[in-house]
C-alpha cells in the first residue's frame, strides 16, 4: 500500500476549528471540516429524512452508459440507481437502461456526493469506478447547471465452478455437497469463508455458479452424524421432541426413517445427507469418506486454491473420494444435570473450527446422563465442541447463492440471524445459528484418533455469563420511534466464540428505549454493537461500571454476569469532510480515505464492525466525507486505491 499522507489527529480534538483548516502533508493535502470533541464539535442535527423521491428539481444532468466489462459491450434493460449516499439516502432516483446501455439522469439537485450503481439478472452489480464486484462505488460531485457526461457503469457476468466426483470406483456419487471457499481480507488478514453450494447431479457433476474474480478452495464435506435411539432433539421453544422428519428436514417421515440405520449398542446412523461410504468389510470394519480438499487434501493447509478470473468458468475440478477405516470415540458430559442430556456434540479437525457448519468430521447428541458416542470417526487431531450457537462468516457474489450444507441435527430446527460485516468486501455476511436450549452451559476438549477406539473422554461444561442492559436517549435528545439490534461479536474475530444477537423491542419508558439480555458468553472478549434502523440517530457512548465500553470489549472470562450496561443515544452527528490532492492544484479522484484512532491498542480487537476504522473513496472532484465517527482523535490517512478495500491489505 502507498502511503501518501498522515495527519495527527490531536488537532481534531484540541482546537476549535474556525471555519476550515487546510493541512498538507507529503504528496496530498486534506481539509479538515470539523473537531470531533464532545464540547468543541460543530454538531450537525441531521434532518428528517426525504422520502426517496423520482423527482427532480434542480439544474444539473448525469448521462452515461453501462457495459459490459469484458466485452465493453452495452448492457441494455440495465437498472441504474443513483443515490447521495449508500445508506439511508435523501434523494434516490431509478431508471432503466436503452437498448444502447444509455442512461440519463436529467434536472437533478446538486450534491457533493452521489453514487451511480447498476444490477440486472445474470450479472454481478455494478457501480461508477467500480474494478471489482466486492469493491464501492466511486462518488461523484454535481453542481447546479453542471452536466456529468460519460459516466461509465462496468458489469460483469459471474464465474463458475464445475468439475465431477466420483467414488473409489470410479463411479458417480449422487447428491454429494460441494462448496466453495472464498479468500477474503477480514480486517487485514485473509481469511476462507464459508462459500456457495452446490449437490451432485445423477452423473455426479456438479456446478457452482454466482462466482466472482478471486481465490477458492473447494471441498467436499463429509459429515458422519450419530443419533442415539433413545435421544430427543427439540427444536427452539417446544416440550416436546419433533417427528424424526423435523430432525432430518426432509418433510417425509417415512422417507426420513429409511435414512436411519440402526447399527446396534442403542446408535442409529444418519445417512444420506452426505457421501454414503461403503458398507462395512468382511471384518466388521467399518469405513467413512473424509473431508476432502481439491485436488487430493484432507485438510485446509494442503488444498489448493483455484484462482478465478473475471467471468470464468472454470471447469474439470474433480474429486475422486477414497473410504478410510474409521473409529469410535465416546465418553461423557460433565455438569449440571439439566444440561448435559439432549446436547449437540460437534467433532471438528483441528484448523476447521472457524468455518462453521459443515466442516465437522462427526456429530452425535448426548444422552440423558451425558454419555455420547462418535461413530465412523477417521484419523485425526480434533476438538469437540459443546455449544447452542454456531457463527460463521459467509460471501457471495451473488444473494441469490446458497451457502448453507446440512446444519447439525440439533440446529436443523433453529432461529438465524444474518449481520453486515463492514471490515470486509460487499457480500460478506455474519451468520449465528442458535439450537434454541433454555441453558447456555458449554465445553470443549480436544482428542487424537490414531486407529483406535477413543473411550472414557471427559467434556466438562462451564457456566455461561451473562450480559444484560438497557438503551437510553441522551439528556437533550429529541427520542423517536426506532428500530434496533443488538449485537455481541468476537473482539478478536474468532467465530468460534460465537455470535449473540437478540432484537432489542422498542417499549419507551422513563427514557429507556428498551431493554437486552446475551446469555451464553464463552471465554473471551466480546464487543457489543447496536444497528440503528435510521440515520436520525447514533450511539453517543456504551458504559459499565464507570468504565467506556463504546469500542473497549467485555471480558466474558470472568465467569460473573455483566449487568448494567447502558447504551446511550443521541441525535447529534459529526462528520470530517475535505478534498485530497497531489499537494499542487491536481484533484484526485477514487482514492480512498482512512480514519483511525490515534491510540494503538485500538487497532486491533475490533470485531467485525469497527466502529472507530472507517474509509471512503473521494469524488471526481476530489472531495470525500466521513459521517458518523464517534467522539474521540483520529488520524487521517489518504491511499491510491485501486479499489476502496485494498487498503485492508498493509
Amino acid at each position: 500500500m502507498q502511503l501518501i499522507a498522515i495527519i495527527q489527529g490531536w488537532a481534531l480534538v484540541r482546537s476549535v476549528l474556525q471555519g476550515t483548516r487546510r493541512v498538507g502533508i507529503g504528496m496530498f493535502t486534506v481539509l479538515l471540516a470539523l473537531d470531533l470533541h464532545a464540547q468543541q464539535t460543530r454538531m450537525v442535527l441531521p434532518a428528517q429524512p426525504e422520502a426517496p423521491s423520482q423527482t427532480s428539481t434542480g439544474t444539473g444532468a448525469i448521462t452515461g452508459a453501462v457495459v459490459d466489462t469484458t466485452t465493453d459491450r452495452p448492457i441494455a434493460g440495465a437498472v441504474v440507481f443513483l443515490r447521495d449516499r449508500p445508506e439511508f439516502p435523501t434523494r434516490s432516483f431509478v431508471q432503466v437502461t436503452t437498448p444502447k446501455g444509455r442512461f440519463a439522469f436529467l434536472d437533478l439537485p446538486s450534491a457533493e456526493m452521489y453514487f451511480v450503481t447498476a444490477a440486472k439478472p445474470g450479472y454481478l452489480d455494478g457501480g461508477h469506478g467500480r474494478t471489482d464486484p466486492r469493491g464501492p462505488s466511486t462518488p461523484v460531485t454535481l453542481k447546479d447547471g453542471q452536466w456529468l457526461g460519460d459516466v461509465r457503469v462496468a458489469m460483469s457476468h459471474p464465474g463458475s465452478i464445475s468439475g465431477m466426483v466420483v467414488d473409489e470406483r470410479g463411479e458417480p456419487i449422487v447428491g454429494a455437497y460441494v462448496r466453495v471457499l472464498p479468500q477474503v481480507l477480514i480486517s487485514g488478514r485473509p481469511q476462507w469463508l464459508a462459500g456457495a453450494v452446490a449437490r451432485t447431479d445423477d452423473r455426479g457433476d456438479y456446478r457452482i455458479p454466482g462466482l466472482g474474480p478471486g481465490k477458492y478452495v473447494v471441498s467436499v464435506p463429509a459429515v458422519q452424524a450419530t443419533l442415539p435411539a433413545s435421544a430427543t432433539v427439540r427444536p427452539p421453544n417446544a416440550s416436546a421432541g419433533p417427528s424424526m422428519a423435523d430432525v432430518m428436514d426432509f418433510g417425509d417421515a417415512s422417507r426420513a426413517e429409511k435414512l436411519v440405520v440402526d447399527v446396534g449398542g442403542g446408535q442409529q446412523s444418519v445417512v444420506g445427507r452426505y457421501a454414503v461410504p461403503p458398507p462395512p468389510t468382511s471384518d466388521g470394519q467399518r469405513t467413512a469418506y473424509p473431508i476432502a480438499f481439491y485436488p487430493n487434501a484432507t485438510n485446509l493447509a494442503d488444498a489448493t486454491a483455484v484462482d478465478l478470473r473475471v467471468s470464468e468458468d472454470r471447469s474439470g475440478i474433480d474429486f475422486q473420494l477414497q473410504p478410510v477405516r474409521t473409529t469410535r470415540v465416546s465418553g461423557m458430559v460433565q455438569g449440571p444435570p439439566d444440561a448435559v442430556g439432549n446436547l449437540q456434540l460437534r467433532l471438528i479437525p483441528i484448523g476447521l473450527e472457524e468455518l462453521g457448519q459443515g466442516s465437522e468430521a462427526a456429530t452425535t447428541v448426548t444422552l440423558a446422563d451425558g454419555r455420547f458416542t462418535f461413530l465412523d470417526v477417521p484419523n485425526g487431531s480434533y476438538v469437540i465442541d459443546a455449544r447452542h450457537t454456531l457463527l460463521e462468516l459467509t460471501y457471495t457474489s451473488m444473494n441469490d447463492v446458497s451457502t448453507a450444507p446440512p446444519a447439525p441435527v440439533a440446529f436443523s430446527a433453529r432461529s438465524a440471524t444474518s449481520l453486515r460485516v463492514s471490515a470486509a468486501p460487499s457480500g460478506v455476511e455474519l451468520s449465528s445459528l442458535r439450537d434454541g436450549a433454555a441453558v447456555s452451559y458449554w465445553g470443549q476438549v480436544r482428542t487424537d484418533v490414531a486407529g483406535r477406539d477413543v473411550d472414557d473422554l471427559v467434556l466438562s461444561l462451564r457456566r455461561p455469563v451473562t450480559l444484560s442492559g438497557r438503551i437510553v436517549w441522551a439528556p437533550g435528545a429529541t427520542p423517536s420511534k426506532l428500530s434496533l439490534v443488538t449485537v455481541l461479536e468476537p473482539a478478536d474475530g474468532r467465530r468460534s466464540l460465537g455470535l449473540l444477537s437478540p432484537v432489542a423491542v422498542p417499549g419507551p419508558r422513563d427514557n429507556v428505549l428498551s431493554t437486552f439480555t446475551f446469555e451464553g458468553l464463552m471465554e473471551g472478549e466480546y464487543l457489543l454493537r447496536i444497528g440503528i434502523g435510521s440515520r436520525d440517530a447514533k450511539v453517543e457512548s456504551i458504559s459499565w461500571e464507570g468504565q467506556d465500553h463504546t469500542d473497549r470489549p467485555f471480558d466474558g472470562s470472568a465467569g460473573r454476569d455483566i449487568t448494567g450496561v447502558v447504551i446511550t443515544l443521541t441525535n447529534a452527528s459529526s462528520s470530517i469532510s475535505g478534498i485530497v490532492n497531489d499537494g499542487n492544484t491536481a484533484l484526485t479522484s477514487g482514492a480512498a480515505v482512512i480514519a483511525f484512532p490515534v491510540e494503538r491498542e485500538r487497532w486491533s480487537n475490533d470485531g467485525f464492525n469497527p466502529t472507530r476504522l472507517t474509509s471512503v473513496l473521494t469524488t471526481s472532484e476530489g472531495r470525500y466525507r466521513l459521517d458518523g465517527l464517534p467522539i474521540g482523535e483520529y488520524y487521517l490517512l489518504a491511499v491510491l486505491s485501486k479499489s476502496g478495500w485494498g487498503w485492508w491489505d498493509s
